[in-house]
């Protein structure tokens, strides 16, 4: 199922289990899509319900009005697989996103990393922080890239331009 024509706040899942409210964050017509699209109405939770196995990454998540927080998080404490599909475009690419936390620990405490996120990409990071991001974090995650890539617009796991 998905949420569509309403300004996003409160808890979301994200998933194919069956049941989520969206089945992809990059996807066209997953969160990060309706999230563009509709907006915030407060702060808002994705948590990741199983793992993501088919991203395509072409959509972006988008800088958002007001001080509204949105996290990224893992629903059960079990690794969470985040994997890109295509090599077109970054898996996860931040434009001008603020207040923003991606958090691999479960329930926001102790030191496990239950989120991983997997791009076999040679000349793509897998995350991209682009236009001023301010208040981002990426905490207790895994980031696997086979980017080779050491130019400033490419290269790296996590690229910060």
């Amino acid at each position: 199922s998905s949420i569509t024509n309403a300004q996003l706040s409160g808890v979301y899942t994200v998933g194919s289990l069956g049941g989520e409210d969206y089945n992809s964050l990059t996807n066209p017509g997953g969160f990060f899509f309706l999230f563009n699209t509709n907006g915030l109405s407060g702060n808002v939770t994705a948590q990741i319900t199983s793992d993501l196995l088919n991203e395509s990454g072409v959509v972006s998540i988008n800088k958002w009005s007001r001080t509204w927080t949105v996290m990224i998080v893992q629903q059960s404490p079990s690794v969470k697989t985040i994997q890109h599909s295509g090599c077109s475009d970054h898996l996860i690419f931040f434009n001008k996103a603020d207040n923003l936390t991606i958090d691999g620990r479960f329930n926001a405490t102790g030191a496990d990393r239950f989120l991983h996120f997997n791009s076999d990409c040679n000349d793509r990071s897998v995350m991209r922080l682009d236009g001023d991001c301010q208040n981002v974090t990426i905490r207790n995650c895994v980031v696997a890239s086979d980017n080779n890539q050491t130019s400033i617009s490419t290269g790296g796991a996590i690229h910060v331009y």
